[in-house]
């Protein structure tokens, strides 16, 4: 643009001095540096460059006198003022210089000089447009990457939150030194770009002041030509024209000043772009720089608080799961201590049972014993007294017989001695009936002692049962507790190889913090589960003390019952003894009877001696042989009965021994349900030990699921790593 104005300048003056041609003159300083200099090394800087106060060279007014004659000086040209495009063309590069310093980036742009042609000279609209430039590509700005967050240290149990928070805190306000440190390197390599851009404003201004001089030159050619048709006119053209030179080499002397200004400003201009440059790069490395320094602090702190919390987590893993393990060894030994407690006491309680069982059977196998022998004795005696009645009954017919001829035989003397027979008879008979009552109550008593061996015998069975279904119960629980130990032994190992597997994964875990507050979720959820078993188990064993003391209740009332049930056994003994001693008295009679019987077997001898006595004295021979003979058949009829009352005594006196045996029996069988206990009892308890039984296999069942569930857990907490772990990565790429 300067290159330009001076050629407009000169051309003008070649006009004026040749009046001739006024056209095709070239000015002998354009032949120049400045005429010389190639068109693409001017730069025409962005707007919003520095500027420095340059004033306008005055237009000096220049009087004077040939040959006394005074001329006419001609006014002084003042520029012309800016019109309302150059103010809107200025405005928008004020607009277009905030923006690039917003942006911090100067872009060089390289100008061409539009060479002045002697023949054209350029119009002073012209001069104030810029000049076309070439794009120059910008300078690379590497840009700050975003300062990634340091990662919190994972909470230990000795360092709590807020401390990790305070740390984080101390970390970021270095960060921010360091940043604020960096923020003054770039705001002093700011504060020298936007020096560069005042002296680029300066320049601006010294164009536009450039511009005014150049239109000012085109309105002091306008009056050149006046003066020169003034002077073609008035005839005095040397002076004026040697003032017009006068004043043209003055404008022309200021134009190549504001030109020298102009490179001077232009060179001065390449040398700030050139440190801006420089800067700039400088800016980029020093950026780089520190983010790379910034990038590989921050590396090594995430990696030593990756180490830490690494090394936190290794510890709280172990701190839980020594917990885990001591946990399960307290269950392993609570579940032993009670398995072995109801192990204990089942035994014992079989044991008993056994005891009792073999007891019972020992006892029912002695009374089947006992009553068979009774009963064969029982039937041997029926048959004997069977025979002995119809033996019996037939010398009865035969001595009825007998007597119906001796009393046709016999006088009317032996009628008394008929008598006696007749009523003995009727005593026997009354005997017979009295013998045919006991033999009733006996058989009554031998069916009441069969039921109650019936009674024992599906007592026993029942026993026996309950003992084969007790033992069952006992090898099943037994199998399943075996079971729930192997499935535990497995949930164990692969608890153990998935530990191996998560110590294997501890160098990719970098959310400690998420994950550790994880943990400690789930370990509050833990230990509200443990305090929900321990409320579980208390509420479990209050209900066992309820069940103890409602057992303790029902003992009570089976006492009760078993006192009322040997109230009435007592009762049915004393029946037992009055019915003996029934008995007794019956044998009493029939002693007595029996003496009785002697005395009218002497009084019986005493008649039969009379009668002899008589048949002697009456001397008849065939009456005294009828009479021995009588005499010798009531003899061996009375010896008949003597016998018949012995085999009767004794078959009483086996009666009694029987009796005695039995009552002996049912006080054994007594003082044995006494030791034993109720039956009821008895199933009572072994209902008892099965629930017990039950609810040990619900624990262990619950064992298992918690085992099923920390596995669960476990998973989710590796998914959970994994998942830390490519989110890190992603960060981190």
């Amino acid at each position: 643009m300067a290159a330009a104005g001076a050629a407009t300048v000169g051309a003008t003056v070649a006009a004026a001095a040749s009046p001739k041609s006024s056209e095709n003159v070239g000015l002998g300083w354009m032949t120049g540096d400045a005429a010389d200099e190639p068109k693409d090394e001017a730069e025409t800087v962005a707007p919003g460059s520095p500027t420095f106060p340059a004033t306008p060279a005055a237009v000096l007014e220049k009087g004077g006198k040939r040959d006394g004659d005074k001329i006419a000086t001609p006014p002084v040209p003042t520029p012309a003022p800016r019109s309302p495009k150059d103010d809107a063309k200025g405005r928008d590069d004020a607009d277009a210089a905030g923006a690039q310093l917003a942006k911090e980036e100067i872009v060089p742009k390289e100008a061409r000089m539009g060479g002045a042609s002697s023949d054209d000279p350029a119009p002073a609209e012209d001069a104030d447009g810029p000049a076309p430039a070439e794009d120059a590509a910008p300078p690379r700005l590497h840009p700050i990457p975003p300062e990634p967050k340091p990662s919190a240290a994972p909470p230990t149990e000795s360092d709590s939150l807020p401390a990790r928070i305070e740390a984080l805190e101390a970390e970021l306000a270095v960060t921010r030194e360091t940043l604020n440190a960096r923020e003054a390197q770039l705001l002093k390599s700011a504060s020298k770009a936007t020096a560069a851009a005042e002296l680029e404003l300066a320049l601006n201004e010294l164009r536009d002041k450039l511009a005014a001089a150049e239109h000012a030159t085109g309105q002091a050619i306008k009056e050149r030509d006046q003066w020169k048709r003034q002077y073609e006119k008035s005839g005095d053209n040397a002076m004026l024209l040697k003032e017009k030179d006068a004043i043209i080499q003055e404008v022309m002397e200021e134009g190549e000043n504001l030109s020298k200004k102009q490179m001077e400003m232009e060179m001065r201009l390449r040398e700030r772009a050139k440190e801006i440059k420089d800067l700039k790069e400088k800016q980029a490395d020093l950026v780089e720089q520190a983010v790379a320094a910034k990038r590989t602090e921050f590396q090594a702190d995430l990696k030593s608080a990756m180490a830490r919390a690494a090394k936190e987590l290794d510890e709280q893993k172990s701190y839980y799961i020594q917990q885990l393990t001591s946990a399960k060894t307290a269950a392993a030994a609570a579940e032993a201590a009670t398995d072995s407690a109801a192990r204990q006491t089942l035994g014992k309680q079989r044991k008993e049972a056994e005891e009792s069982i073999e007891s019972l059977k020992e006892q029912v196998e002695g009374l089947q014993q006992a009553l068979t022998r009774a009963s064969e004795k029982a039937a041997a005696r029926e048959e004997r007294l069977a025979e002995d009645l119809r033996d019996a009954e037939q010398r009865l017919q035969e001595s009825d017989a007998r007597h119906e001829e001796l009393a046709q035989r016999l006088p009317e003397s032996t009628r008394p001695l008929l008598r006696q027979i007749e009523t003995m008879r009727a005593q026997e008979s009354e005997r017979a009936e009295a013998w045919s009552g006991a033999e009733r109550a006996m058989l009554s008593h031998v069916a009441a002692a069969e039921e109650a061996t019936e009674v024992a015998t599906a007592a026993q069975l029942a026993a026996e049962e309950d003992a084969a279904d007790a033992k069952s119960q006992v090898h099943d629980a037994e199998a399943a507790a075996n079971r729930a130990r192997a499935e535990a032994d497995a949930a164990r190992k692969r608890l153990q190889e998935r530990e191996q597997q998560l110590s294997e994964e501890r160098a990719r875990v970098e959310a400690a913090t998420e994950a550790a507050a994880a943990l400690e979720g789930k370990l509050r959820a833990l230990e509200d589960q443990a305090r929900e078993r321990e409320g579980r188990l208390k509420q479990q064993l209050a209900e066992e003390r309820g069940r103890l003391e409602a057992g303790k209740a029902a003992w009570e009332r089976e006492g009760l019952e078993l006192e009322s049930s040997l109230a009435e056994v007592k009762d049915k003994l004393t029946d037992a003894t009055k019915k003996l001693e029934e008995r007794e008295e019956e044998l009493r009679a029939a002693n007595r009877a029996k003496t009785s019987v002697d005395g009218d077997r002497d009084t019986v001898q005493a008649a039969l001696d009379r009668a002899a006595r008589s048949v002697n004295t009456a001397g008849s021979g065939g009456a005294e042989l009828a009479v021995m003979r009588a005499t010798e058949e009531l003899q061996r009829q009375i010896r008949s009965k003597e016998v018949e009352i012995t085999i009767v005594q004794d078959r009483v006196k086996q009666l009694e021994a029987s009796e005695r045996v039995l009552s002996d029996e049912l006080v054994r069988q007594t003082q044995l349900m006494d030791e034993a206990g109720d039956p009821r009892q008895l199933r009572a308890e072994l209902q008892e030990l099965e629930g017990r039984h039950i609810d040990a296999l619900e624990l262990m069942g619950e064992t298992s699921e918690e085992n099923e569930e920390l596995k669960d857990r476990v998973q989710g907490l590796r998914m959970e790593v994994d998942r830390l772990t490519e989110q890190l990565a992603a960060a981190m790429g």
